[in-house]
């Protein structure tokens, strides 16, 4: 089961400045004749990332302290949820198996909120239609906060939208939202992990969403407590296994009578 970098008070992973990178091994050879042949060691990038904590208060401090010590400074991995990505593997293209459909038809593509045409209109063919897509499918999450997000736009007034997390025993924690007709609209919902098996999120669901078509467009899921900056997938994961921190030292510094400062840099030494 993942063990995963720990958020701090209020579903917290990084203060700001934050930033990532990507790393490619690539050999490169030039030939007599002038041609150039390259080969690529990996078929997908490692990442890295520098997390910034200006303001610890001595609780989160102590709990970033606990999970350094216990990997042992660079010798155990663990999983980091960057809080950049997107949990959801497949954010717009709502025909992909990664999304069930109960009682809903994928239609046509329709023009997204930034005049693009990566909306998609979907319909409830019955009662209760929705959406479920998986977001940490190898569970052990229990206690981190998610938030879930997508743009909508109702197709009939008064139309409700139910957000939920669910794990495998079922749904544990909802939210249901108004919709505006002939308007796009971002919904959100917040909430902690139950449990620690995998968990899914839902759109509509118990009789929300009955015989009526929505258009979707930026279906996304976070590890904070808000949405955040859309980031399209696939391109943008959000869930990365095989981390380690770039450092055999976590030094904690006073930057105010009850706040402490860290800065950490974390790597993925496989994909």
């Amino acid at each position: 089961m993942p063990t995963y970098f720990p958020q701090t008070a209020g579903g917290v992973i990084t203060g700001l400045p934050f930033s990532s990178s990507m790393d490619f091994r690539t050999s490169v050879g030039e030939t007599v004749s002038g041609e150039r042949n390259s080969y690529a060691h990996r078929a997908a990038p490692l990442w890295s990332w520098n997390l910034q904590f200006p303001a610890l208060i001595p609780g989160d401090a102590d709990t970033l302290d606990a999970f350094f010590a216990a990997r042992k400074g660079r010798y155990e991995s663990f999983t980091f949820l960057d809080p950049s990505g997107n949990l959801f593997a497949f954010s717009d293209d709502f025909s992909q198996s990664d999304w069930t459909k109960t009682s809903v038809t994928v239609g046509a593509a329709q023009t997204d909120p930034f005049s693009g045409s990566l909306a998609t209109r979907l319909t409830s063919t019955g009662s209760g239609g929705a959406i479920t897509a998986p977001v940490l499918p190898n569970g052990s999450a229990a206690g981190i906060i998610l938030s879930m997000s997508a743009w909508v736009r109702a197709q009939s007034a008064d139309q409700p939208l139910r957000l939920s997390f669910r794990n495998t025993g079922g749904e544990y924690a909802f939210r249901i939202v108004p919709l505006e007709l002939n308007r796009w609209k971002r919904v959100s919902f917040g909430a902690a992990v139950s449990g620690s098996t995998a968990i899914s999120a839902r759109f509509g669901g118990s009789s929300s969403w009955n015989g009526t078509a929505i258009d979707f467009f930026g279906a996304q899921c976070v590890a904070m407590a808000g949405p955040g900056a859309y980031a399209k997938t696939p391109g943008h994961a959000g869930e990365f296994p095989n981390c380690r921190f770039d450092q055999d030292e976590l030094l904690m510094e006073y930057s105010s009578a009850f706040h402490r400062s860290t800065s950490l840099r974390i790597v993925q030494h496989a994909a």
